[in-house]
Formats: C-alpha cells, structure tokens, sequence
C-alpha cells in the first residue's frame, strides 16, 4: 500500500506542473500531508499488530488483516460486504451472548 500511496502521490504532484507557485504550495502540501498521514497510520498499525515479526500467512490467520482494515473503514463487516454499525449486523442476534 505504501508503493501505491507514493505512486498516487507523484502523479498527482505531477499534475502541478504549470500551476501559479500559491497553488503548488497549497495542493501540493495537501496532496504530500495526506499521503504522509496514511503512510504513518499504516506503519504503526502493521507494527502495533505485528506484521513484521509474524509470517504473512501468519499475520492473516489471526485476524490482523481486519484489524487493520476496521481502521480504514470502521463499519464496514468483513463477513459479506455489509456495511454495519456495531451490534446492528443481521447475523448478530442469531449468535447466542
């Protein structure tokens, strides 16, 4: 995902070209923020579940691999494509507490 953040990044970057410097600071300090605040999020959520120190495979079967997409879409439940709020997803009164 970093290669694609950076990769969006630059072509976006290279769309400046031509532009007045004002806007250039402007767009170009959104454009760099924002993938350098995605780029940090992901890093420490990969280091905060371990997907450094365990085998890829590894790091799916336990369940890193939702938790580090709850972060990029809080609701969204990973069991069919539903888009849920907690405690509110069809399958959820079937399961006995």
């Amino acid at each position: 995902m970093e290669i694609f953040t950076i990769l969006f990044a630059s072509l976006n970057l290279l769309l400046l070209i031509g532009t007045s410097k004002k806007f250039k600071l402007y767009a170009g300090g959104a454009v760099a923020g924002t993938s350098l605040l995605f780029i940090l999020g992901e890093i420490i959520i990969k280091v905060q579940t371990g997907y450094y120190s365990l085998g890829k495979q590894e790091w799916r079967n336990q369940g890193h691999a939702e938790t580090m997409g709850s972060w990029v879409m809080p609701f969204f439940s990973g069991r069919d494509g539903y888009f849920s709020y907690p405690g509110e997803h069809p399958y959820d009164s079937a399961v006995p507490q």
